[in-house]
């Protein structure tokens, strides 16, 4: 007799625990059906961007990256983080409006630099990439 009150505890507690696989769960309320927002993302790969610059700067002061790989994986995340920067500006504003660039320009073209095409940082006068004027 004790024997099926133990198989039955088991069935019961086994039930219990398996009940999630089978329940279909809504999303949260105020999020998508992803789970997070496009801001959020854009904040999560411009903190993974930040954080590969980082490593590139440390694997070139420790001698484990060549300068000419190190100038070109610089650039490329750099112009990455400013798109993504750009974008979450886009999103923060309204309407999507947008003023003039750095330069007192519209466009794309405010956010480059015409000698090598790297992204130009807001406010600088000259590329960090390649040292010509903007």
């Amino acid at each position: 007799m004790l024997w099926i009150v133990y198989a039955v505890a088991v069935v019961v507690a086994g039930g219990f625990v398996l009940s999630p696989l089978f329940r279909e769960q809504a999303p949260a309320p105020g999020t998508d059906p992803g789970g997070e927002t496009e801001r959020e993302r854009l904040r999560e790969r411009k903190t993974a961007c930040y954080r590969n610059i980082k490593d590139l700067e440390f694997q070139f002061q420790m001698g484990r990256l060549p300068e000419t790989d190190y100038v070109e994986l610089r650039a490329e995340h750099r112009a990455e983080a400013a798109a993504i920067l750009a974008e979450l500006d886009r999103l923060q504003a309204p309407n999507g409006a947008r003023g003039a660039g750095p330069a007192g320009k519209k466009g794309r073209d405010a956010a480059r630099c015409p000698a090598c095409g790297a992204a130009a940082l807001p406010g600088k006068k000259f590329c960090a990439d390649c040292g010509k004027r903007l």
